[in-house]
């Protein structure tokens, strides 16, 4: 008789189905976690729309010109300008590059030992240059 073990869509983790076919996730709580991370997501990426009403005789609509226009961008970049200068270097998000440079850094700082075995657990030798001392990793 072969089993068939089904991955869980939430931990990943393997399991045996009770239900065949139907059933997803390896316990309740994947389940239940799975649908918040997804509801999470949901109300994130798809802001709610303001109500709108029939337009009636009291509404009034907002005009939009160019002088506007050109006052709200001069006030939104003279905004982000003095942001800029009065947030630290430390709290200010990480860009693109940044995140390439770290990892240019983690792949010269772990440098593989190729003549020392790996750990029964998988782990390989590494030497750590920046403790410098010898550091079993997981490897992907």
């Amino acid at each position: 008789m072969v089993n068939h073990l089904y991955k869980c869509n939430y931990c990943g983790e393997e399991y045996k189905p009770k239900k065949r076919g139907t059933q997803k996730f390896c316990k309740t709580s994947c389940r239940v976690n799975s649908h918040q991370r997804k509801k999470k997501i949901e109300k994130i990426s798809m802001p709610k729309l303001p109500h709108t009403e029939n337009t009636t005789a009291n509404s009034y609509n907002e005009k939009v010109n160019a002088a506007g226009i050109i006052n709200s961008a001069l006030g939104t970049g003279l905004a982000n300008g003095v942001q800029a200068v009065f947030t630290k270097s430390e709290n200010k998000p990480a860009t693109k590059k940044d995140i390439q440079d770290l990892m240019i850094q983690v792949k010269e700082r772990y440098m593989p030992i190729t003549n020392m075995p790996q750990q029964a657990d998988g782990k390989r030798p590494f030497y750590d240059t920046l403790l410098k001392a010898v550091l079993y990793l997981p490897v992907r």
